[in-house]
């Protein structure tokens, strides 16, 4: 069994080197660059917005992906955004690296507060 002393080579450094990060998520995200960001704005009315979000996908960088869209709902009337779309913000909150729970709880705030929405998307790419 290997001890540790002062004088060791051994890193007590929790990272790995960048070497070692291959294969792991740093290396499997693709970040998306800032100018492909389109601004939606929706006026919902007394409308709920309609929209179920999956911030896992992509591990949460690149904001949450929309992962359905109720119909008859203001995101549906408005048909701007998409399934598969990246939504950043919602009301100059970001969904950037947020979880689950926590972009449920800006929907709800967004469908509380106001009559309008303001969105920055990133369009999903239809291959």
């Amino acid at each position: 069994m290997a001890s540790w002393s002062p004088c060791s080579t051994r890193s007590l450094s929790p990272a790995g080197s960048p070497l070692s990060l291959r294969g792991s998520w740093a290396y499997d995200v693709v970040y998306l660059p800032t100018h492909l960001e389109r601004n939606v704005k929706i006026t919902k009315g007394a409308l709920p917005l309609g929209l179920v979000l999956d911030a896992d996908k992509d591990k949460g960088v690149n904001g949450a992906a929309v992962k359905s869209i109720c119909s008859k709902k203001a995101i549906a009337l408005d048909g701007r955004i998409q399934v598969g779309d990246y939504i950043v913000r919602i009301n100059q909150e970001s969904l950037r690296n947020v979880t689950s729970s926590q972009a449920r709880a800006i929907l709800r705030r967004t469908n509380l507060i106001g009559t309008q929405c303001k969105f920055v998307v990133f369009r999903a790419l239809i291959v």
